[in-house]
């Protein structure tokens, strides 16, 4: 387990106290660990510095299904996993990183929740995806994902590895037998960065970042909280289930679903409607050891204005809780951030004696391609409501997802009757006249409208509407 001459004290220190552990029979070491690397080498963990270690190797018949290559997704090993792949889609219609791809495509987060449930933890590089905008449309304990490019995720995955090695043999079986590997090491990469002293910094958002920073990383500390684990002061995972909620299965000028994804351990949702104010009640649950006397489940605003959200327990034990969500213009992440976010997270993360858990996350994502412009009523205490959208991203040279989200050469106007919407006025970029809806989305004159889905220009989708015309009115 070499490191280079300028290693720093934390690498050195963890380094000589795992070699101790492992000597000392204290430690599981890494023998029975598997390594799957998915990117033919690329980043390779250098794996013949870890003695023991089981190294997949993928024949003709996989390569040529490219099961070897890039996520991770159906095909399972019977043991404990620890990989990466140093890859990303750099080119096409939608670009973007594996964990991102993962995110975004229907069967992706059932993947990532069947790795996480399984003892599989992959590690993946953000590539352009988190820069001057966290473009990601979730967060999720589901792998990790890297800061940066090509082998920036080695850092992470050499962590893991050292993490397990570092285990108690009980308490790495413990975790195998209740396939409590993936969320383990997320608490303990989490817990282990270097601006996460306390608990108090654990319950907020700097420990769960969407990206991680390998300058966070305190090698000595993993190995540290890997060895004090023991089964009995394992925690549970918590899990999320939605009971109710105002985000639509159809919703937004072409009625797509609001709902992006729905998992055990992370939900996402996309606000596609005009709506100043959504809400959701939650309940969770936990899975793995029974819960300790003193355990208690904390709801967390992760990322999100705190004027803006509200978390309201609905039982004493904080099993459920009602949160009430404004809608958000693009902010920083984090208070003088300058990386920028259009989402919320909300985290439910258990503690008991000194540990705690995994977060089980709930993330909302904003369409702020969109301009959007929400102002009170006159009626005093009444919500703000939409009183503009800009849908001309394009034109505007507003960025967006091309897999979730598109453009529209317009603006609309609502018009309201007191608090009743009554439709609204359309203003086209070019010079097409004006046109007039009413409520139900059919033109002013009452036939009904046909958008169509475009992605020709500059590469992304984009909206264009028409009066539908019936046969019998043609003749």
């Amino acid at each position: 387990m070499p490191f280079a001459d300028d290693a720093r004290p934390d690498q050195r220190a963890a380094q000589a106290n795992l070699a101790r552990l492992i000597n000392a029979g204290q430690a599981a070491g890494f023998a029975g660990l598997i390594y799957d690397n998915r990117d033919a080498g690329h980043s390779d963990l250098g794996h013949a510095r870890y003695p023991g270690l089981v190294v997949t190797r993928y024949g003709p018949a996989l390569q040529d299904r490219r099961l070897h290559y890039g996520l991770a997704e159906d095909l399972l090993f019977d043991g404990i996993v620890i990989g990466n792949s140093s890859t990303a889609f750099k080119s096409g219609r939608a670009p973007r990183s594996l964990p991102r791809a993962a995110m975004t495509s229907g069967v992706g987060p059932t993947f990532a929740y069947q790795n996480y449930r399984l003892n599989h933890f992959y590690v993946y590089p953000e590539h352009r995806d988190h820069d001057a905008v966290d473009l990601f449309p979730a967060n999720w304990p589901y792998m990790i994902i890297s800061q940066g490019s090509s082998y920036r995720d080695r850092p992470f995955v050499a962590a893991a590895v050292w993490a397990l090695a570092a285990m108690r043999p009980d308490t790495r079986a413990m975790l195998q037998r209740e396939d409590l590997v993936a969320p383990t090491l997320q608490m303990i990469l989490r817990r282990s960065q270097a601006h996460v002293r306390n608990r108090a910094t654990y319950l907020t958002g700097a420990a769960h970042p969407t990206v991680f920073q390998q300058s966070a990383l305190r090698l000595d500390r993993v190995v540290a909280l890997a060895q004090s684990l023991t089964p009995d002061t394992v925690p549970p995972v918590p899990m999320l289930q939605v009971l109710s909620e105002t985000f639509a299965p159809r919703a937004g000028l072409i009625g797509r679903s609001e709902r992006l994804f729905d998992t055990p351990g992370a939900i996402a949702r996309i606000w596609r409607g005009p709506e100043w104010e959504k809400e959701m009640i939650l309940a969770t649950d936990t899975r793995g050891p029974a819960r300790a006397a003193d355990a208690k489940l904390h709801w967390v605003l992760l990322r999100g204005d705190p004027s803006r959200v509200r978390i309201e327990p609905l039982d004493e034990s904080g099993t459920r809780a009602r949160l009430t969500i404004n809608w958000h213009d693009r902010r920083p992440i984090a208070p003088r951030a300058e990386r920028l976010s259009d989402r919320v997270d909300i985290a439910v993360i258990l503690t008991q004696g000194g540990v705690e858990s995994a977060p089980a996350i709930l993330s909302i994502s904003f369409p702020t391609h969109q301009q959007r412009d929400y102002a009170a009523p006159d009626r005093p205490g009444a919500p703000p409501r939409l009183v503009s959208v800009d849908y001309d991203a394009i034109a505007a040279g507003r960025t967006y997802d091309p897999g979730l989200h598109w453009s529209a050469p317009w603006r609309d106007t609502p018009i309201y009757e007191e608090d009743r919407l009554t439709g609204w006025t359309r203003t086209f970029s070019d010079d097409r006249p004006n046109q007039r809806f009413l409520a139900d989305g059919r033109f002013a004159n009452g036939r009904e409208a046909a958008y169509t889905l475009k992605g020709k220009e500059k590469g992304s989708p984009f909206l264009e509407v028409a009066e539908i015309t019936l046969i019998d009115e043609q003749n």
